[in-house]
Order: structure tokens, then sequence, then C-alpha cells
């Protein structure tokens, strides 16, 4: 399930695996198709994927995440 939002995304598979990963388990907490469709908008810079990092206990990677998706963004 790839997003075109992410154009530096090409050679970045795994980057991209990570911070999917964390919309994913985000989905598999309250199952509801809206959070993971939002927490991938704007290649998952947004408010739901720093939502969904809380979520799941995982807000002290949020550096890490942030640059990340900045790379992914690029």
């Amino acid at each position: 399930r790839f997003t075109f939002d992410c154009p530096g995304m090409m050679g970045q598979r795994y980057l991209y695996e990570q911070v999917e990963q964390v919309c994913d388990d985000c989905y598999n907490l309250y199952r509801e198709e809206k959070i993971a469709v939002n927490c991938r908008e704007n290649c998952f810079l947004n408010s739901w994927f720093t939502v969904c990092l809380q979520a799941t206990m995982r807000e002290h990677e949020t550096p890490r995440f942030d640059i990340w998706r900045s790379i992914l963004k690029a």
C-alpha cells in the first residue's frame, strides 16, 4: 500500500515501511479506516501520525520519525 505523496520513497523502502507500520499499528488499535488513511496523508506529515505515535506508545521515537518523514517527503 504505497502512497504517491512520498516522492522520496524511491530507494527508501525500509524507511517507508517503518513509518507506515505506525499507521498500521494505530489502525489495529482503533479499527477505523479513516485513521489508516489520514495517518498516511501528506507523506505522513500530519497530526494524525503524531496521534498514532502517541497511541502506539512510540512518541519517544518522534525525532527519528521526523527525520524519516522528511526524507520520504523530499
